[in-house]
């Protein structure tokens, strides 16, 4: 995915300082939103690489397939600074061993 996009991303979720926290799996972003309202549902799901978008309780989850690991990474990147719990479900294994 390119910078751009995730810049996009980024605005279209209401900005950095709209995200909470950040997690993945293996094909979703796991994503906590301060404020819900904020988010451009429709300009997310044009975003390239988007295959669906939802919630699931309090988590807002964006579907990028097998790209997600790499969605990640540029997404922490370009948030850099920010106050969020971040982490990989890869690492999850060596955190509890």
């Amino acid at each position: 995915m390119r910078k751009k996009d995730i810049k996009r991303l980024i605005n279209c979720l209401g900005g950095a300082e709209n995200i909470n926290n950040i997690t993945h799996c293996m094909t979703r972003l796991r994503l906590k939103i301060k404020n819900s309202k904020l988010i451009d549902h429709e300009a997310i799901k044009n975003i390239p690489g988007v295959i669906q978008e939802q919630f699931s309780g309090s988590e807002y989850q964006i579907v990028f397939g097998t790209k997600v690991e790499e969605v990640f990474k540029e997404l922490k990147k370009q948030l850099h600074g920010q106050d969020l719990e971040q982490f990989s479900w890869y690492d999850l294994p060596s955190k509890i061993l």
